[in-house]
């Protein structure tokens, strides 16, 4: 079985989170023409790439903005065949997780907001138009030989921050603003990606018994795991940043 074979065998799975047969092939035709188009990956860029520049789009846009269907339910093939992929039966399971911004040149976009630009010189701060999101992978070690680990996405969550409010906005506006502003940052994203990710753990058997262990450095003890999980925060100082390691065990310890 090649790689193309082995792929598909995995979108076969996907079958089960459409409601529709003809979702499902829709959903599987967009994959393929985001990986084999050109340039920018768009939803119009993988339409043309299956070949289907000539016919109405209307139906594959609906797929992603209004037709009902589980997000992370995509990412269960993952889940499935992950006890194959780490080394022993009790194995934690380690995991990264980082934000990433995608440019956009439209400012009337939902969830665009102006951020710093990743790619900026380390003498001037540029900043660019984009939308937030926020990673969370799977870390696998080769188990044959020692190796660099292969990072397997899980979790790609939107985390735009909050929408600030003209100067000349009402007073309600601005206390609305900041309590969004406490609620829509990124701790928060965080750890709620990663108590769906322990939720998905749970939910099969050969890993609800394994640890999570979670690393990334905007975490900070402000920001506790949920109540069906123990957090073990390990920190140290770093130029005035916390380096947070996060070991998120099973419902039952």
């Amino acid at each position: 079985m090649n790689l193309l074979e082995t792929f598909d065998s995995l979108l076969a799975s996907w079958q089960a989170v459409f409601s529709q047969l003809r979702m499902f092939e829709r959903a599987r035709r967009l994959t393929f023409g985001l990986l084999s188009c050109l340039r920018l990956h768009l939803t119009s860029t993988a339409i043309c790439a299956g070949g289907r520049q000539f016919v109405d789009w209307s139906a594959d846009y609906r797929l992603c903005s209004r037709s009902p269907w589980e997000p992370y339910r995509l990412f269960d093939p993952i889940f499935d065949h992950l006890p194959s992929l780490l080394a022993s039966p009790t194995a934690p399971v380690i995991a990264a997780l980082d934000d990433t911004l995608c440019k956009k040149t439209g400012r009337h976009i939902p969830g665009v907001s102006m951020a710093r630009d990743p790619m900026s010189p380390p003498f001037h701060v540029n900043l660019c138009y984009g939308l937030r999101f926020l990673q969370l992978s799977v870390l696998v070690s080769p188990l044959s030989a020692p190796g660099p680990a292969r990072a397997l996405p899980v979790r790609f969550d939107p985390a735009p921050p909050a929408r600030k409010p003209k100067k000349n906005a009402s007073a309600e506006l601005w206390q609305a603003y900041q309590q969004q502003k406490k609620q829509q940052t990124l701790p928060r994203a965080g750890v709620k990606a990663m108590a769906s990710v322990r939720q998905s753990l749970d939910e099969c058997a050969a890993t609800h018994h394994r640890q999570l262990i979670v690393r990334r450095c905007f975490l900070h003890q402000s920001n506790r795991a949920p109540q069906s999980a123990t957090a073990h925060n390990l920190y140290r100082s770093h130029s005035q940043r916390c380096e947070v390691a996060w070991a998120l065990a099973s419902r039952s310890a």
